[in-house]
This record gives structure tokens, C-alpha cells and sequence, in this order.
């Protein structure tokens, strides 16, 4: 079942409305990890779009700089569930199904940060 609510048009959109006065800080991050990884912008769009989740190294890792930067997770590749609550909460509709899905896709460790984050991407956007 897909939960339209976070489709982490994500982590941007959502980031943006629930803390609009950081609204700056994540435009920086998002630079940053645009000069950083070098993903292709076409691919970061179809993500955040039209969910469409393309195999590319690129784009895992620019969901995991962006996850690093925004303190969704830490550079050894633990989610800090708190602030994706604090993120992702205020825009469920319902507050109890969207902490299960958080808890089960917080869960989600990889070999490497770059296919962690892009792994919990597609079960907040899926699930």
C-alpha cells in the first residue's frame, strides 16, 4: 500500500514543510551534495516525481549525502529515527501507520550509506 503522504518528494518537500526556517540550510545541503556527487538532476526529478527508483550509484548517494546533511542518518549509516519522525509526522494523516512504516524502513542497513538511504527512499515511498 502506498503511502502518498510521504512520497519523499520527499525528503526535500517534506523537510521543506515541516521546518520551513531551515528551508535554506536544505537548499545548501542539496547543493552540496549535487557539487559532491554529480547525479544528474534528470534522475533526482524522477525520484522525486514520479517515484521512479533507477539502479544508479549516483543517485544512492546523493539520498544518502542528503540523509548525512539533514541528520536523517549519520555517517556510519544509523537512521536517527527521531528527526525522520519530526520530518515525516506532521504530514500523516495517520500518525500510527506512518511510525510502523518508519520503524520497519529505520530498520533497513546495507553494506554502504549510498544503497542504505536509497533502500529506506523506496520503503517510505512503496510501503
Amino acid at each position: 500500500m502506498a503511502i502518498s503522504i510521504i512520497i519523499f518528494s520527499t525528503l526535500l518537500l517534506l523537510f521543506v514543510e515541516a521546518h520551513p526556517d531551515e528551508f535554506n540550510n536544505f537548499e545548501k545541503y542539496e547543493a552540496e551534495c549535487y557539487k559532491e556527487i554529480h547525479v544528474g538532476k534528470e534522475l533526482v526529478e524522477a525520484l522525486l516525481h514520479n517515484d521512479v527508483f533507477n539502479e544508479d550509484k549516483n543517485l544512492k548517494c546523493f539520498l544518502s549525502c542528503l540523509y548525512i546533511k539533514s541528520k536523517v542518518m549519520n555517517a556510519d549509516g544509523q537512521v536517527n529515527i527521531e528527526e525522520l519522525k519530526k520530518i515525516l509526522l506532521p504530514l500523516a494523516h495517520d500518525k500510527n501507520k506512518m511510525t510502523t512504516l518508519i520503524e520497519k524502513c529505520a530498520k533497513i542497513k546495507e553494506a554502504d550509506n549510498c544503497e542504505t538511504s536509497f533502500k529506506i527512499t523506496k520503503c517510505l515511498k512503496t510501503d
